[in-house]
């Protein structure tokens, strides 16, 4: 028993040593900061997190995606455009009036 959870925790200590090792220091704060806040435990779900905020920071750093807006019809049809029809408040408050 008592072997297993040496084991245990020197596993975790690899995988948080990796993690720290291979992350810039920024990014492994943050997830530290993180797993603080929300209680996680899990040396994995550790590393999870810090994968993740390595690739918000890799994707913020990217060049903008052209955003490519696509009608495969060329033109918007003309119920597109049609606007829709309106009510008065006050047809729904007579319908809604509870008469004695």
């Amino acid at each position: 028993m008592q072997k297993a959870l040496l084991s245990f925790f020197f596993m975790a200590f690899i995988v948080f040593k990796q993690v720290i090792e291979n992350t810039e220091k920024t990014i492994v704060q943050r997830a530290l900061d993180y797993c603080c806040d929300n209680q996680v435990l899990s040396a994995n779900d550790f590393k999870a997190v810090a994968e993740q905020f390595r690739r918000d920071e890799f994707s913020f750093h990217q060049p903008g995606s052209k955003i490519v807006y696509m009608n495969l019809l060329g033109k918007l049809p003309a119920v597109a455009l049609t606007q829709p029809a309106t009510s008065s408040i006050e047809d729904y408050e007579t319908i809604l009036k509870i008469k004695p």
